[in-house]
C-alpha cells in the first residue's frame, strides 16, 4: 500500500487498539516520526474521554506516530487537520451528491451522520521526548446502530472503495499535505477550510462539558487553537475548548 514518502506502516492483524499499540512500540524504540500502526480489527477500540469505538473489520483503524514542530500547546490543531484530511479523502470516493461536513472539534459526518473520528494522545518516547499519537477510524463496510450520534459507513453511502487499505491510502495522501500546509503556515491555512464544511455554522447548538450544557448560536473556532465560540440568548459570546456538540435537530 504506498504512502506517502517518509511515513512508515505496521499492518497488524487483530490488536486491542491502535492507539495503544502505537504506544507500545513507540517505548520500545520501533515507531518512529511518522509511523502508522493499522490493525483488521481492534478488541478495545476507543474514542475521546475513553469511550468505546466499535472495531468491526472491515473499517478503518489507524494509529499515526509524529513528532510535530513547535510548541506543545499547538499539537491540538492536528486534530483539525487531520479531521480536514480525512473529509477530502472520503469526498473523493463519495457520490458527488454527497454531503460531507466537519463536527467540532474532529468528527466527520456525511449526510449529517458520523463517518470518522479522531483521537489526539501525548505520549513519551524511550528518552522521555513528547509525541503525539493521532489515532482515526472510519466506518468502511459497518457503523453502530446504537449511538449518541447516528452513524453510517462508506458502503452504505455508496462509496466506490470501502476496503481499509484504499481509505487508508486517500487519508495519507491528503494529510501529508494538510500536515505540510500546518506546518509552513500555521493554523490560519487549516482554519479557513476547515469552517467551510463545519456543521451548522452559523446555527444554533448545543455544547455539553463537565455536567453542563451551553445553548448558543456557533459563531467561529479561534484562530489559533481551534476554541468553539458560541454567541448566547444575551449576546454575551463564550469560548470552549473541549465538549460535545449537539445540533438542534439531535
Amino acid at each position: 500500500m504506498p504512502l506517502p514518502p517518509g511515513y512508515t506502516l505496521v499492518a497488524l492483524d487483530r490488536v486491542e487498539s491502535t492507539q495503544e499499540e502505537a504506544a507500545r512500540l513507540l517505548q520500545q524504540g520501533k515507531a518512529k516520526n511518522r509511523t502508522v500502526v493499522t490493525a483488521k480489527s481492534q478488541t478495545k477500540g476507543r474514542g475521546r474521554y475513553g469511550r468505546d469505538w466499535v472495531s468491526a473489520e472491515g473499517n478503518l483503524f489507524a494509529s499515526l506516530v509524529l513528532c510535530p514542530a513547535g510548541d506543545l500547546s499547538g499539537w491540538g490543531q492536528l486534530g483539525f487537520v487531520a479531521s480536514l484530511a480525512v473529509a477530502e479523502a472520503i469526498r473523493k470516493i463519495l457520490p458527488p451528491e454527497s454531503k460531507v461536513q466537519l463536527k467540532w472539534p474532529n468528527d466527520v459526518l456525511v449526510d449529517g451522520k458520523k463517518i470518522a473520528g479522531i483521537l489526539l494522545e501525548i505520549k513519551s518516547d524511550p528518552q522521555g521526548k513528547d509525541v503525539l499519537i493521532l489515532g482515526f477510524g472510519v466506518n468502511g463496510v459497518s457503523h453502530p446502530e446504537q449511538a449518541e450520534i447516528p452513524a453510517t459507513d462508506l458502503k452504505e453511502q455508496k462509496a466506490e472503495k470501502t476496503e481499509p487499505e484504499a481509505v487508508l491510502e486517500a487519508v495519507m495522501a491528503a494529510f501529508e499535505g494538510y500536515y505540510e500546509l500546518w506546518q509552513e503556515k500555521g493554523f490560519a491555512a487549516i482554519r479557513e477550510p476547515w469552517l467551510a464544511l463545519a456543521k451548522d455554522l452559523k446555527k444554533e447548538v448545543a455544547v455539553r462539558f463537565a455536567g453542563k450544557e451551553i445553548k448558543g448560536e456557533f459563531v467561529d473556532i479561534g484562530s489559533d487553537d481551534g476554541a468553539l465560540y458560541i454567541k448566547k440568548a444575551g449576546g454575551q459570546t463564550e469560548r470552549i475548548a473541549c465538549g460535545d456538540v449537539y445540533f438542534s435537530h439531535q
